[in-house]
């Protein structure tokens, strides 16, 4: 549980996965980063992780990446308001049971 304090993980701090695909490789990757980009302009440091290959980069015949944002409840509802649209398909998966990929740099 210190680590999770440390960290903010939950059950301190939720925590949404932002996950982007497409079938072209390049195009996942761009729309990824262009969201980055974009919730780096709102977000504090630490509470955006990412765009990073998921763990398996490639599924269905599609790429996909993953963004992770941590915050309260009434954060991330802030910083989900106002998405831009993605050139890639977005699926947004509130407290992910897997985020593996993300904390490795």
């Amino acid at each position: 549980m210190l680590l999770r304090r440390a960290l903010d993980y939950p059950p301190l701090q939720r925590m949404i996965k932002l996950e982007l695909s497409h079938a072209k490789e390049p195009v996942a990757r761009d729309a990824a980063m262009e969201l980055a980009e974009f919730l780096r302009g709102r977000t504090q440091p630490g509470e955006l992780l990412g765009p990073a290959p998921a763990p398996v980069p490639k599924v269905r015949g599609q790429y996909v990446f993953h963004l992770l944002l941590k915050g309260s409840t009434s954060r991330l509802r802030e910083l989900m308001q106002g998405l831009p649209p993605a050139r890639a398909r977005l699926r947004i998966d509130p407290d992910p049971h897997s985020f593996v990929g993300l904390l490795e740099d």
